[in-house]
Formats: structure tokens, C-alpha cells, sequence
């Protein structure tokens, strides 16, 4: 298998995986806005996680990029995500997540789905 051909795995994986990582994100949020905070936070670890597994691969497939990925893109609404939950202000943290990130992942998919087509 070529270098190009497991990029291309690795862009399939992150393009299906952000499709669950956006309805993670979603559900976080709607256990924020009803209350759920102990549940949300707990789900909040795995997002995290998953979100670094993403950047990951962006980087690791930045040459077969057509329309490179600006993964800097998420570091502002990191920042504010931050500050919301050192606050406990669930109301922003989820606005916040159903707003801003799962905007950003829903860019990064439409950018990585000609790769997949192609």
C-alpha cells in the first residue's frame, strides 16, 4: 500500500470519526441544557480525547489535503471552553459546543470529503 493510499485510510477514519465525535458534542451539549452536568462532564473527557485523535490525523495527512485544514481554527473556542468550565458555566460551555465547535468539525468534514470521493 502506498503512502498516498494510507493517507487515504487515515482520511476516511477522521471524516467517519467526526461524524461521531458531532453527535458527542451535541449530546454534551443537550445534557449541559438540561442540567446534566456530572454526565456532560464525564462525556467531556472522551471528546477531548477524540478531538486530539482528529487533529492527529490532520497532521498526519496534511500533504493529500487539497484545502488544507487550519486546525488553529478550534484554538480560540478551546480557550473559551476552558474558561466556561473553570467557571462552571455550563449555559456558555454549551453554547459554546453546539455553536462553535461542532461548526468547525462539520468545515473540517465538507474539506475532508472530496478526498474521500476522489
Amino acid at each position: 500500500m502506498s503512502k498516498r493510499e494510507e493517507m487515504k485510510e487515515v482520511i476516511v477514519g477522521i471524516y467517519e470519526y467526526l461524524g461521531r465525535l458531532i453527535n458527542g458534542v451535541n449530546q454534551i451539549a443537550e445534557s449541559y441544557q438540561c442540567g446534566n452536568e456530572r454526565e456532560a462532564n464525564k462525556m467531556m473527557v472522551d471528546i477531548i480525547d477524540g478531538i486530539g485523535v482528529v487533529i492527529e490525523g490532520i497532521n498526519a495527512t496534511a500533504e493529500i489535503q487539497d484545502e488544507k485544514i487550519q486546525i488553529e481554527d478550534i484554538n480560540e473556542h478551546f480557550i473559551g471552553m476552558v474558561d466556561a468550565f473553570e467557571n462552571t458555566d455550563y449555559v456558555l460551555l454549551s453554547d459554546l459546543l453546539e455553536y462553535e465547535i461542532v461548526p468547525v468539525f462539520e468545515d473540517w468534514r465538507e474539506k475532508i470529503k472530496p478526498l474521500i470521493e476522489g
